[in-house]
């Protein structure tokens, strides 16, 4: 989506906004050997890897997505001229050149907690993913001993308490994929990630395990005023 004045940083997600292009359903796209406005500049900012080529629009995605919106027939040339002044003028107003983009999987160096299963080869990770502004954390799996990130193995099951003076529930979290009706067996190696409330108590429940439970952490960078005791006068 277009950046604004009052978000954040760029953070480390595997998805992007589709209204962040207006070629994502229109096709495959071809990356460009150099960006071509402020938009393409940001992306080439992000792990790469995850960035699909469909965000970079083509010339004929141009034409063919603006003509469909009822704008005068010109040449592709003309179409892209206007898509790239948007863009940069966009940037421009907003004293940026960088977009939030949601759920990236950590890179070397980012921080993040890591919490041992208990009987297990494996850990849960936690690490801000761009969730910090809605009080959140993206949480998945890793081999404990490597770092390497894994899908949720198979009947693991992980529940939220909602953390104490909110609206009480336990509820099962179910993955980003799975909320994108992805299935689980067609979510890539590693790819599988989950989001959850900072303060919230989390367990993991596993076939023949106790459940085991946790809390998440707080976040350290946004510190709220807390009221001191005083008398009347």
């Amino acid at each position: 989506m277009p950046p604004s004045r009052n978000t954040g940083s760029t953070s480390g997600s595997s998805s992007i906004a589709s209204s962040m292009s207006t070629s994502r359903n229109a096709s495959t796209g071809s990356r460009p050997r150099q960006p071509r406005n402020a938009f393409e500049r940001a992306l080439q900012k992000l792990p790469q890897q995850s960035i699909p080529d469909s965000l970079y629009s083509t010339d004929e995605d141009l034409a063919s997505i603006y003509t469909a919106l009822g704008c005068p027939p010109q040449a592709p040339s003309e179409f892209r001229k206007f898509y790239n002044e948007r863009w940069d003028k966009i940037f421009n107003d907003a004293g940026r050149d960088t977009i939030i983009a949601l759920g990236f999987k950590p890179q070397k160096g980012d921080p993040i907690h890591v919490i041992e299963i208990p009987g297990s080869k494996y850990s849960i990770r936690l690490w801000d993913g761009g969730l910090e502004a809605q009080g959140q954390y993206c949480l998945d799996f890793i081999d404990t001993c490597t770092g390497k990130a894994i899908n949720s193995p198979d009947r693991w099951v992980l529940h939220a308490k909602a953390p104490n003076g909110t609206l009480p529930y336990v509820a099962p979290l179910i993955s980003w994929e799975e909320a994108w009706k992805v299935p689980k067996g067609e979510i890539p190696p590693g790819e599988e990630r989950f989001s959850i409330m900072e303060g919230s108590m989390c367990g993991l429940e596993r076939p023949e395990c106790e459940s085991f439970w946790f809390r998440v952490p707080n976040s350290e960078s946004i510190v709220l005023p807390v009221p001191k005791q005083a008398f009347a006068r």
